[in-house]
């Protein structure tokens, strides 16, 4: 996790109080992932420091650094499946694949230089590669590049809930122009999409789309997809008590109850579940993190964390 401007919190969860790596100078924006093995933990802060940190079981020591060019701002790192490759996003032109080993990066061509790309995501195979406008006041797309042919598929995105062409969202200042903040692949066909537009199925191959969680005016939706692909969790600002989780093979959602009244928190900023579904870690906007039994109990604070 990520404390303030200058620190990397390693969390191991038997230990009384994370081990805080600092010396850095960074933007807002600062993304972490693991590798699928988990022997590498990658971080893009800054403008060009895009590192792999070796973890506990890894032979090899020393932490790596991967050229790529530089930008003001990076927002978002995907791991592919076979974790061989990073999608590194910012804003539209600095879209990259980067291979782990050291290869020449891919620059992933089609957005607009200002606009504001949230993260990207890789199919099951590797083969695809998705992004869609995050923050942008003219570009609304969804592209999808075949990263095996070249070829790129690129689809019209929603205009928010009760928003006409021409005309101002229900959304407040800035935020009228965000549009997606997560997406996933379902498989190398089925992509869904969480922002300001609800949260959609889309069908690749056709480009149509359907609403899985309908959009509020005023509601940013996020999304969390399970590793085996089975589960979705969504949530929107101002549900903070509800989260909820669907299963994608049998069509069925259910509530989770996290935490009744969030505050001056507003909503949870990452959520994510164990391997068992039974353990939920909420990150919240305060920079915290809390740890909560899917079945019930009370959320506990991981200590040592202050937050920003």
């Amino acid at each position: 996790s990520t404390d303030n401007l200058s620190e990397l919190s390693f969390w191991p969860l038997e230990a009384q109080r994370p081990i805080v790596i600092g010396g850095y100078d960074t933007s807002a924006r600062r993304p972490v992932v693991f590798t699928p093995d988990g022997k590498w933990l990658a971080t893009c802060w800054g403008q060009d420091e895009l590192r792999l940190w070796p973890l506990p079981g890894n032979r090899h020591r020393e932490v790596r650094e991967l050229e790529i060019e530089s930008t003001s701002v990076r927002t978002g790192l995907t791991i592919d499946p076979a974790g061989e490759r990073l999608l590194v996003a910012g804003y539209g032109e600095y879209l990259f694949v980067v291979p782990l080993d050291g290869e020449e990066p891919l620059r992933l061509e089609g957005f607009q230089s200002t606009t504001f790309l949230e993260k990207g995501a890789f199919s099951p195979t590797g083969r695809l590669a998705a992004a869609a406008t995050g923050f942008a006041s003219e570009e609304k797309k969804l592209r999808v590049w075949d990263l095996e042919t070249g070829e790129i598929a690129v689809f019209e995105l929603p205009r928010p809930v009760n928003t006409a062409a021409g005309e101002e969202s229900g959304l407040s200042g800035r935020v009228s122009n965000f549009v997606v903040g997560d997406l996933a692949f379902a498989d190398e066909s089925t992509l869904f999409t969480a922002g300001v537009i609800g949260v959609l199925r889309w069908d690749l191959e056709t480009g149509s789309y359907e609403q899985l969680v309908p959009a509020r005016p005023g509601q940013m939706y996020r999304l969390w997809l399970s590793g085996d692909r089975r589960r979705l969790m969504t949530w929107g600002n101002g549900e903070c008590g509800s989260l909820m989780l669907h299963d994608l093979a049998r069509g069925e959602f259910q509530e989770i109850k996290t935490f009744a009244d969030c505050g001056d928190l507003e909503w949870p900023e990452r959520v994510a579940l164990d391997p068992s579904l039974s353990v939920l870690v909420v990150g919240r906007p305060d920079g915290t993190l809390w740890v909560d039994r899917v079945g019930g109990g009370t959320p506990h604070l991981l200590t040592g964390h202050e937050g920003t």
